[in-house]
């Protein structure tokens, strides 16, 4: 082969490569920027090595949180491993046991989920939102909420303060009962501990309602989350489940505050 066709080879090559690289980037973009606004969030690393350099939370806010480098001194091994091993028993996914459930059928999550497998609860949420289910999906976030999740409850706190957002337009009632279920759904998850992204959910949420929002508001939406606490508490009861155990391991809070610091 002459040295001009060798040339013109690598010349095309590179470009296609170049193309494929300018592609990936736009649907990595994309991705991050249409992530659904009523999906529970998932973490990065819950198994294997305690540590990986770009942990991801991903919020159903469509915020992704990097962990930052430290001024000083990266967060020893144990203390990330405690603060994803507490995430977890809040809900929050990892994506590589959820993509092991997605090859369960809906009976079989269904029976997991009902003995309070919140990898199932995540999955079997994910299948009916955004379809005519919703109301499905609704009732599977409760039931995660229930036995422990808090993520789901960030999820519901997103979901019906879109549909507050959808009525404002429509039905000013409707609207600002759906704000007052949102600031509930907020308000469990703060007598539940909290969450990483909670203040900033909050903010977002209460930026986003200014036009119904009122002090009564806010005050019905504190007495709505005592509401759903006390009703979850009552399901759990039922289950035979011990009261809600809404602390946190101090060996887990320097994680905590690292991840709730980065980028929301």
């Amino acid at each position: 082969m002459s040295y001009s066709k060798i040339t013109r080879t690598f010349t095309i090559a590179f470009l296609f490569a170049f193309a494929f690289a300018l592609i990936a980037l736009a649907l990595l973009v994309w991705n991050k920027i249409n992530i659904p606004a009523s999906t529970p969030v998932e973490v990065k690393g819950l198994k294997g090595d305690a540590y990986e350099k770009n942990i991801e939370v991903v919020s159903h806010s469509a915020a992704v949180i990097d962990t930052p480098e430290p001024r000083e001194k990266l967060l020893e091994d144990e203390a990330i491993r405690i603060g994803l091993q507490y995430l977890s028993s809040r809900g929050y996914v990892d994506p590589e046991q959820r993509d092991v459930y997605r090859n369960y059928d809906i009976a079989t999550l269904s029976a997991l989920g009902d003995d309070g497998d919140l990898i199932a609860l995540s999955v079997l949420g994910e299948i009916y939102s955004g379809t005519d289910k919703w109301a499905q999906g609704l009732e599977i976030w409760q039931k995660a909420s229930m036995f422990g999740a808090v993520n789901t409850g960030m999820a519901l706190a997103g979901w019906h303060s879109g549909q507050s957002r959808v009525y404002a337009e429509l039905d000013a009632e409707l609207s600002r009962q759906a704000l007052i279920e949102g600031l509930g759904w907020l308000e469990f998850v703060e007598l539940r501990g909290g969450s990483p992204s909670l203040q900033s959910e909050r903010k977002r949420i209460l930026s986003e309602s200014q036009t119904v929002l009122s002090s009564e508001v806010l005050k019905a939406g504190r007495e709505r989350g005592i509401a759903i606490y006390e009703g979850l508490s009552l399901r759990r009861k039922e289950h035979g489940l011990a009261p809600f155990d809404n602390t946190i391991p101090e060996d887990a809070k320097p994680f905590l505050k690292m991840v709730s610091e980065s980028k929301l």
